[in-house]
């Protein structure tokens, strides 16, 4: 069974995209229109440095591993 991470749920890639050239339909990169809200926060998972504020990402975005 596939079991997506976040980064390639939020880029809806599936196992039909495996093995697929990235430079070719119907894979496409596209310039954002507006800019994006990102949020900043502390880090998750370790014990060193937790008080930097060295993890970023899209403000609610839901693919994120734990929201802002």
């Amino acid at each position: 069974m596939f079991r997506a991470g976040k980064l390639t749920e939020a880029l809806a890639v599936t196992d039909a995209h495996n093995g697929l050239p990235l430079d070719a339909p119907p894979i496409a990169l596209h310039a954002r229109l507006e800019k994006p809200e990102i949020a900043a926060g502390e880090r998750i998972g370790i014990t060193k440095a937790v008080e930097l504020p060295w993890r970023y990402g899209l403000k609610g975005s839901k693919f994120l591993s734990k929201p802002f």
